[in-house]
């Protein structure tokens, strides 16, 4: 009988210091085919979730109700079409002249980037506009994304490669006043289906691809990330002690060891970034080594388009200052140098002023990117591209064609429509080949191509492989993304901090099928369970704080013997590790944005005591905030490069 079973004695306080010591086993990474079956049934939980969503909170309002809401427009027509790069047509909707005598729109909720609908008002009564409404229902209607809301209208570039122009040509003969369609918001299905596609090409991902290493690394194979030893760093994986960097930033050793992890590694690197430590900085000092150092080819991802966005603009505008300072720095030398000595004063140049910015692209619609990165977008780039001179004789032949369309609006005999149309149609696809031919010579000729990881499902990147995958905030991005664009690369490097903010889920089922449990989440724990750092076990005291000058003086004077320690993976920095994890792992430990008690609380919380406040913040209160608000400035209060 089990009361007759004697009691397990309870662990001593030895044993369990011992066991505690000793290494956690690694979790067993689950097999491809069981983590795509758990997935594709987590995605579609969450995909319902979605649906019932919309469809709940429409199911009761009716068409006037809906717009009300501002998830529709009412009596609207079409004002004007034109053609958009690969020959995709762009529509203007306003609203009816008869109803609305000023030509303004109603209050509304569209905005750039929003996936829309199009279609007739016809049969759209309070019966109908549940279904009408639901983002499962767009038969008879045209969808597309919205690409810019006025006061006075919205255009719209339609999803698909040909439209009915029959169906659109009917609309438009309506006439301004007749007021007979509506405009209707659609929630994402694209997103959806590129993941669940994503499963499947790594469910059949050839065992010859770029990335089967780490396929077999992340799942069941027989490489597994908590068995490989740390990557082998050279003296050729990063710059010379004392050389400016890059990105123009401060890069202190935590991530100093971190971007050289992520330039090394063959495979996998993983970069730790609490909040205020810098990550971004780390990762984007890391691109930009790759390209000028290692002369490698990168796709740059994120889970959100600000994520994107932020990159880009750090990297342009390390290329700026790059660009003025070697300007600067040559015409200083010419000035001052003699014909005797122009090559002894060339070789004392800064490294920066032999630093090619890397040409960039930026992929996504126009509408979902920031202003300040449009310049990079494939839409800027095509425009100035070579080649492209015909693609716009060809642009305004479509153009006359359209005015005509809208100024003979009743072409008689059926055999000229059938002409325009034939016409309309060859023109665009001839646009589309143009183009298409364009744009595959620009990416072949871009460095660092930049995306969301769902965007990296686009049709432009999937013949396209890379040198390297990084993705920043990959702890807020769900697995099957991640999978997208690494199947491009064989290494990658995952930067985010897996203590944070998990991705959004809204389906509880889904959470607990493990959707919420993210690729960087995964690898950390396998990478955690190689190796137990020494402040678990006795925690030592911070290193002691010192102004940044002597930090960058010590830095500077370290030598050979410094640089091994810095870089070594079981260096150690003041009796801790310095941003040790495992052997695919660094976490960066200074923090530059909190008070030292608000960054200890954080520490203890959830970072094993590693986190400690740069000195420059460490003993900063409101009282200082509000004397740089007194003297009218904030700058002076920033650290530099964070």
């Amino acid at each position: 009988m089990d009361g007759n079973k004697p009691k397990p004695k309870p662990a001593s306080s030895s044993s369990s210091s011992s066991s505690s010591s000793k290494k956690k086993p690694p979790p067993s990474p689950p097999t491809v085919e069981a983590w795509v079956t758990q997935q594709r049934a987590a995605l579609q939980e969450e995909r319902e979730e979605e649906k019932q969503e919309v469809t709940a909170a429409l199911a009761q309002l009716n068409p006037q109700e809906c717009q009300e809401k501002g998830v529709s427009l009412l009596y609207l027509n079409i004002i004007g079409t034109s053609t958009g790069l690969y020959g995709r047509t762009c529509i203007s909707i306003g609203p009816s002249t008869a109803l609305r005598k000023d030509g303004t729109l109603p209050a509304h909720g569209f905005s750039s980037g929003d996936e829309v609908v199009l279609r007739s008002m016809k049969g759209s009564s309070s019966s109908s506009s549940s279904s009408s409404s639901s983002t499962s229902s767009t038969a008879g209607g045209l969808t597309g994304v919205v690409t810019r809301t006025t006061a006075t209208k919205v255009e719209f570039v339609a999803s698909a490669d040909e439209v009915d122009d029959e169906l659109l040509e009917g609309w438009a003969a309506a006439g301004p006043g007749s007021g007979h369609l509506r405009l209707d918001m659609l929630a994402n299905e694209a997103t959806h289906q590129k993941m669940m596609k994503a499963l499947d090409h790594l469910l059949s991902y050839p065992s010859d691809g770029p990335a089967a290493r780490l396929v077999n690394m992340c799942f069941d194979g027989r490489t597994s990330i908590s068995s490989l030893p740390p990557p082998h760093i050279t003296s050729h994986t990063l710059p010379p002690p004392g050389t400016p960097w890059l990105s123009g930033a401060k890069i202190n050793e935590d991530q100093r060891a971190a971007i050289a992890l992520g330039l090394a590694t063959d495979d996998v690197a993983l970069i730790h970034g609490p909040p205020g430590t810098g990550k971004t900085t780390a990762v984007v000092e890391l691109i930009l080594q790759a390209v000028h150092r290692h002369k490698r080819r990168l796709l740059v991802c994120a889970p959100s388009n600000v994520a994107v966005d932020n990159i880009v603009e750090r990297i342009a505008a390390a290329a700026s200052s790059s660009s003025s300072s070697s300007s600067s720095s040559s015409s200083s030398s010419c000035k001052k140098s003699s014909p005797a000595t122009t090559s002894s004063t060339s070789s004392s140049l800064p490294p920066s002023s032999s630093f090619k910015p890397p040409r960039i692209v930026r992929l996504g619609h126009p509408a979902r990117l920031s202003p300040t990165t449009l310049t990079y977008s494939l839409d800027a780039l095509i425009a100035t591209a070579e080649g492209t001179s015909i693609v716009s004789d060809i642009r305004s032949e479509l153009s006359l064609l359209e005015k005509k369309k809208f100024i003979s609006r009743g072409l008689g005999l059926k055999q000229e429509k059938r002409a325009w149309r034939q016409e309309m149609k060859a023109l665009k696809k001839e646009v589309r080949v143009r183009e298409g031919g364009v744009v595959r010579d620009l990416l072949k000729s871009r460095d660092i191509v930049l995306c969301t990881c769902v965007g990296a499902a686009t049709r432009l990147l999937r013949e396209e492989k890379f040198d390297m995958v990084v993705i920043d905030e990959a702890a807020q991005s769900l697995e099957a993304a991640c999978w997208i664009p690494m199947l491009k690369a064989s290494r990658v490097v995952l930067a985010g901090d897996h203590k944070q903010l998990p991705p959004t889920i809204k389906s509880e089922k889904a959470d607990k099928m493990g959707l919420g449990v993210t690729l960087f989440d995964r690898l950390m724990s396998l990478d955690e369970s190689s190796w137990s750092p020494p402040s678990l076990l006795s925690p030592s005291p911070p290193p002691p704080h010192f102004s940044r000058g002597q930090e960058g003086k010590e830095r500077g004077t370290a030598g050979k013997e410094g640089e091994e320690k810095l870089l070594s993976p079981k260096g150690v920095r003041g009796g801790r590790p310095a941003g040790r994890e495992g052997g695919r792992a660094r976490m960066l430990t200074v923090q530059y944005r909190m008070h030292a008690d608000i960054c200890g609380w954080a520490s203890k919380a959830m970072y094993n005591g590693l986190l400690v406040p740069d000195p420059s913040v460490a003993s900063r209160t409101l009282l200082v905030f509000r004397a740089g608000r007194e003297e009218g400035g904030w700058e002076g209060l920033m650290v530099p490069g964070r």
